[in-house]
């Protein structure tokens, strides 16, 4: 199935630093929280958040405001976008063909960048390998693949009209950097297409290395420059290759983000408070102000709830509108599953849900909520109705949930007798864990 986004995208003047960016307009066929995601390196040290994020209604319409100052890579689904203060753009997306975008607008440069972003290789496809369908029998001649598909990206970038000198830099910089991503993962993608023995696979992906390393170091080598870290594929492959090209090892702001990034990734895997403070004295070492901001914002975020500490009571309501406390199951264990009827994932987790609480039916230590954060009651009524879902059913406002960080769903929050929090990140209905995790609760 195809979906087909409509977007107006407009910035209003606020002030000489930052202006507003006001998106709105239309989504077809695509009903799931949406947001704005930040590609630069200073969305990669914060945690998601609902900032840019927006709902299409039920008829697709939506509304989303934020202020941006520099220009800045963003994405919406599957789409690269770059926006610049002071744009307004009418972007039509395609979910399942982001080559199919189109964009108008009174900023022509604007509007040749997002064209050329249309057709941007995926990172995490392995860049010009397109996941594979580029491998070739021979490592020399996957490479050559390679080479000529880069050089037809760049005569695609050099056809372009209007673009501005920094977003062109970025570009040029971003084919060198896909190229280094797709020899770096020949090794991963010819074994998918062309497997060897379980024994060989080490001598196999040690030779493809020899060959593409000298290619990878003379792709990114003239390329150290803080500037292009606001590039995924960028700032993945200075990471990989920081021990093997000199001129990282060079540049302070590079080395710095590259550590921020470490930092990052420790703080997000914690869940002990000690641990988190422990972390501090290295995150107030960081010098570059936007990125020791960036770490201090997710620093103070986990050591908001976390695994142990008391739960904070909320205020939940049922089918027939009557408010009931969460503190009033103290007592019980307490499996929260979070969703709404936007949220796809959400849906298939319901029948799953309804099949772990019959596991649990006999057992008077244990209560399952099903809690919708649906803007509109009547329809979570109504869809409660339709589908005849059983069990507690309860609805709040999303804003409440604040302290438990509720960003994405579905979600799970796993309450202990003591209403204190045994899981913050509970396990889903459908993983087979969640049954052993709660029965060792309930024992």
């Amino acid at each position: 199935m195809k979906y087909l986004f409509i977007v107006t995208i407009c910035f209003v003047s606020i002030n000489l630093s930052a202006q507003n960016v006001l998106l709105s307009g239309n989504i077809l066929n695509f009903h799931n929280q949406m947001r704005v995601e930040d590609l630069s390196e200073i969305g990669d040290l914060k945690l998601p958040n609902l900032e840019r994020s927006f709902i299409p209604d039920s008829l697709g319409k939506f509304s989303v405001s934020f202020n941006l100052s520099k220009p800045n890579y963003f994405r919406i689904g599957r789409n690269i976008l770059y926006l610049s203060p002071g744009d307004t753009l009418l972007v039509t997306l395609d979910f399942m063909a982001p080559e199919k975008a189109h964009f108008a607008g009174t900023n022509s440069s604007s509007i040749a960048a997002n064209q050329y972003l249309e057709s941007t290789p995926f990172p995490k496809g392995g860049s010009f390998l397109n996941a594979g369908d580029h491998i070739k029998q021979s490592i020399q001649a996957t490479i050559d693949t390679i080479l000529v598909i880069a050089n037809e990206r760049k005569k695609t970038l050099d056809g372009y009209q209007h673009l501005t000198k920094e977003f062109y830099q970025h570009e040029d910089v971003r084919i060198h950097a896909d190229i280094a991503n797709s020899l770096y993962h020949i090794p991963t993608y010819y074994l998918w297409k062309y497997p060897v023995k379980k024994e060989a696979i080490s001598d196999f992906v040690e030779r493809v290395q020899k060959i593409t390393n000298p290619y990878i170091i003379q792709q990114l080598s003239d390329y150290i420059n803080p500037a292009y870290l606001k590039l995924v594929v960028f700032r993945d492959m200075i990471a990989v290759n920081q021990n093997a090209i000199p001129a990282i090892k060079k540049n302070s702001k590079i080395r710095e983000y590259i550590r921020s990034s470490e930092l990052f990734d420790k703080l997000e895997g914690l869940e002990n408070k000690h641990e988190i403070l422990a972390l501090k004295p290295a995150i107030d070492s960081i010098i570059t102000t936007d990125y020791h901001t960036a770490l201090i914002n997710t620093y103070e975020k986990k050591l908001g709830l976390t695994n142990g500490d008391q739960a904070k009571d909320l205020m939940l309501t049922n089918r027939a509108g009557k408010t009931v406390k969460l503190s009033s199951l103290k007592g019980k264990i307490i499996y929260i599953d979070i969703w709404a009827t936007w949220c796809g994932p959400c849906m298939e987790e319901l029948p799953k849900l309804d099949s772990l609480r019959k596991k649990f039916a006999k057992n008077q230590q244990i209560e399952f909520i099903s809690l919708s954060i649906e803007d509109d009651k009547q329809k979570w009524k109504n869809y409660i109705s339709k589908n005849n879902l059983q069990g507690t059913q309860m609805i709040i406002d999303r804003s409440l949930l604040n302290d438990y960080n509720v960003i994405t769903i579905p979600r799970v929050i796993i309450l202990n007798k003591d209403f204190t929090i045994s899981a913050m990140f509970g396990g889903l209905p459908s993983k087979t864990k969640t049954v052993d995790f709660l029965n060792k609760l309930i024992e």
